[in-house]
């Protein structure tokens, strides 16, 4: 089984945008290793994760990645971005 650790920062927008649940995200970190919005969109596309995702206050990061090696999990790795079809 595969873990996804991913957190980042919830930002202020000028404009509010639709009526829902919804946030603003910046500064990205998979692992907690700092990653670019083009290698984190390349790396759920190319591993076939799914586009909607349970968001929670809080950085738990850490305690996922214990988690992860508790249970002998594997983590989603960085695939960084290219501009041709990986598999």
């Amino acid at each position: 089984m595969t873990l996804l650790v991913l957190d980042a920062d919830v930002v202020e927008r000028p404009t509010k945008g639709f009526d829902g649940t919804r946030g603003w995200f910046t500064e990205f970190r998979l692992n907690q290793a700092p990653i670019s919005l083009w290698d984190l969109v390349n790396t759920l596309t190319v591993t076939g994760h799914p586009h909607h995702y349970a968001v929670g206050q809080g950085h738990v990061s850490s305690e996922l990645l214990e988690f992860a090696a508790w249970k002998d999990m594997r983590l989603l790795n960085a695939i960084p971005y290219t501009d041709y079809l990986q598999r």
